[in-house]
């Protein structure tokens, strides 16, 4: 699921930062949080690392969304370098289809063309 998630924001980049793409180097490569309670500079540096490979305003970015990111990037670390089990499907897939879809807001010319919601609307009432 990471794979999808790091693909698409590598080919996203690529069409709107080329000068960002490097070999062997993945457009979330600045967005990482230090252990423990982040501090405003963590804050801004995190949106910032978000920011860049998108060429968007840092204040574009939520930071739950670079956070999420952050978080996926440990999760993913642990897994593949430590051989954890510790991961949680659900809380993983909802973060990279928010990651995703904010990706597409901050490069899309029509901000209206996304709408997430937080439950299942399978009444259609906010369709």
């Amino acid at each position: 699921m990471f794979s999808v998630l790091e693909v698409y924001g590598d080919e996203v980049t690529s069409i709107v930062n080329p000068s960002f793409v490097k070999d062997r180097s993945a457009w979330h490569r600045k967005v990482f949080l230090p252990k423990g309670d982040p501090d405003y500079s963590d804050v801004e540096k995190v949106r910032n690392g978000f920011a860049e490979p998108f060429k968007a305003n840092p204040k574009d970015i939520e930071f739950s969304i670079a956070a999420a990111l952050a978080q996926l990037k440990n999760s993913r670390n642990l897994i593949v370098h430590k051989g954890s089990s510790g991961f949680e499907f659900d809380l993983a897939l909802s973060s990279i289809v928010a990651i995703i879809c904010h990706i597409n807001y901050l490069v899309s010319s029509d901000k209206s063309a996304i709408k997430v919601y937080p439950w299942e609307d399978y009444e259609d009432v906010f369709a």
